[in-house]
């Protein structure tokens, strides 16, 4: 209970340091992408976010960067990534040259399978408004699964070179979901109940990954991996799933940093003042 305590402490910590950063969000998010304007004004699903847009120029320009972005370096229609190794002798054998191509082939066929295209868009159009993207990696029975997740849920810390190794990811899923993804004996009275009575109701819950600080390297299971995974309820304050991942599952990319600064800056931050004129 007491590493529960711990991580959700950590989180409120890195939470309370956002609020100049989510009222900078707020207004980017209002003039130049408001379908996502949710972060410290909330609206109802719906609801007409074109009240202060009176020109459709910035709303179009961050489509173009944005398209353009993608297209330069994921696009689904060309390879964009292909593996070699570090030593460059090896790299010369043929038998491993035969083995790279098939390897690259694979995971480029694994992408084109899952649903990357269309959540590597959205990480794309958060950073050119917002500096800063979130998406996060994950397994299902058949295929690979990304998530791009909404500026307002994910809260970041870096470690001493300036990269990300630590994510906080608050969020809200209804009670079904969670009974889907955590099993209804994990979840908890609380859950269970909601579950019952109203299924569609929200629950919230927190994931936290970061480097784990004790661990076994010698075992393989998923409590001794190099990061460590663990969602909790926060109604409840209960652990609904602990696991782990060999590497951080968020991809967390920054457009333009300053120094001292953990969230990036945008071009929209740049264009910001004209496009209010």
């Amino acid at each position: 209970m007491k590493d529960v305590q711990d991580i959700i402490a950590r989180f409120q910590h890195v939470e309370g340091q956002r609020d100049n950063w989510n009222n900078h969000y707020q207004e980017l998010a209002d003039y130049m992408l408001p379908r996502k304007a949710d972060i410290v004004k909330k609206r109802s699903r719906g609801s007409k976010r074109m009240e202060v847009i009176f020109d459709g120029t910035a709303l179009q320009s961050v489509d173009l960067l944005s398209s353009s972005l993608h297209g330069m370096l994921t696009s689904g229609a060309t390879p964009w990534f292909h593996l070699t190794m570090k030593n460059a002798e090896l790299s010369r054998d043929e038998e491993v040259q035969r083995w790279l191509e098939d390897s690259s082939q694979r995971m480029m066929r694994a992408f084109t399978m899952s649903n990357f295209e269309t959540e590597v868009h959205e990480m794309y159009v958060d950073l050119v408004v917002f500096g800063t993207g979130c998406m996060f990696a994950e397994m299902d029975e058949k295929t690979l699964r990304f998530s791009t997740r909404h500026i307002s849920e994910f809260y970041v810390t870096e470690d001493q070179y300036g990269i990300v190794d630590t994510v906080f990811r608050k969020y809200e899923m209804t009670a079904r979901q969670a009974v889907q993804r955590f099993g209804i004996e994990n979840v908890g009275t609380f859950i269970q109940r909601t579950h019952e009575k109203k299924p569609d109701q929200n629950v919230e819950i927190l994931h936290a990954v970061m480097p784990r600080k004790d661990r076994d390297p010698t075992k393989k299971d998923n409590k001794n991996m190099p990061y460590s995974s663990m969602y909790i309820c926060m109604e409840t304050k209960m652990v609904l799933a602990e696991s782990g991942f060999q590497e951080l599952p968020y991809v967390v990319p920054r457009f333009l940093k300053a120094t001292g600064e953990v969230m990036g800056r945008s071009p929209a931050m740049i264009a910001l003042p004209d496009v209010k004129m």
